[in-house]
């Protein structure tokens, strides 16, 4: 079985590849709350998932926001 699958089986209210809350899970939760479930959920992986999850969010911006976030990223790290 595929690390992807184990993942997903330990963590059924979680789509792993992307790191969200599966609808179900998030009807009733507040933003504050959503958060939380998120940033325990990518405590737990290891490295390799961490990186994953990373791309598969990454992925979710359009082309130009993840542009002007890395350029202020940059700027501020001058």
């Amino acid at each position: 079985m595929s690390d992807v699958v184990q993942d997903q089986i330990a963590n059924p209210d979680v789509n792993v590849l992307t790191g969200e809350l599966f609808k179900s899970t998030t009807g009733t939760l507040t933003k504050e709350q959503k958060k939380e479930k998120f940033l325990e959920y990518i405590d737990k992986l290891n490295i390799s998932s961490k990186v994953d999850s990373f791309i598969a969010i990454q992925s979710l911006i359009p082309t130009e926001q993840l542009k002007l976030l890395t350029e202020e990223t940059l700027r501020s790290e001058d």
